[in-house]
């Protein structure tokens, strides 16, 4: 029997969680779209700051697939961040993380907003990203040994080497669950000295 996993921990690694709609607009969704959540959810949406892709020319941005749903504008709503691109809107957890079931309230929330709004004609993507963070016991380095795992490749076995490892698997109804493993790596919070550990 599957061991039952805890709805809480008492030490939270996520220490990044981005929930990200793309969309087809009816319009340059960034120029539109925080005038609206500004008149929906009056009073919960903080100033709108432009990120460094808006520098960019939009011919440019549509051009370039690693730029073409690249954050415009960044707003405050709530606990989050929502970002917004010309074809995509994402929300963003300010940590600390409020737990998912929380978030899945408010992206459910603010994604039928979005989607209800008449800025749109359909959804073309969905994803979720969690990034979780594991300090190394030292917090000068971390490896393999940290990790619950074995990978061999022949006589050769990964245990205290530097490694970066990407699985795929796919899943039902046409979704793809993506896990990448990074070892050593470093994190900084904000006003903190930097940390080193291994992120997933």
């Amino acid at each position: 029997m599957p061991k039952q996993l805890p709805s809480k921990l008492g030490k939270e690694p996520i220490v990044e969680a981005i929930c990200e709609l793309r969309v087809s607009p009816t319009g340059a969704l960034h120029t539109v779209l925080p005038g609206y959540l500004y008149a929906t959810f009056r009073g919960e949406v903080g100033p709108s700051e432009q990120l460094p892709a808006g520098m960019i020319p939009e011919a440019m941005r549509a051009e370039d697939a690693n730029l073409a749903y690249a954050s415009i504008v960044r707003i405050t709503w709530r606990k989050y961040f929502v970002l917004i691109g010309a074809r995509n809107v994402a929300i963003a957890c300010r940590l600390p993380y409020p737990g998912w079931t929380q978030l899945r309230l408010d992206i459910h929330q603010l994604f039928r907003t979005v989607i209800q709004s008449g800025l749109i004609r359909g959804v073309d993507r969905y994803s979720v990203k969690f990034t979780n963070f594991f300090p190394s016991s030292d917090g000068k380095q971390g490896n393999t040994e940290m990790l619950d795992w074995k990978i061999q490749f022949g006589e050769f076995v990964l245990d205290k080497e530097n490694v970066q490892l990407r699985v795929e698997m796919p899943n039902a109804k046409d979704t793809v669950t993506i896990m990448t493993i990074s070892s050593p790596a470093q994190y900084q919070p904000e006003g903190e000295p930097p940390r080193v550990g291994r992120c997933r």
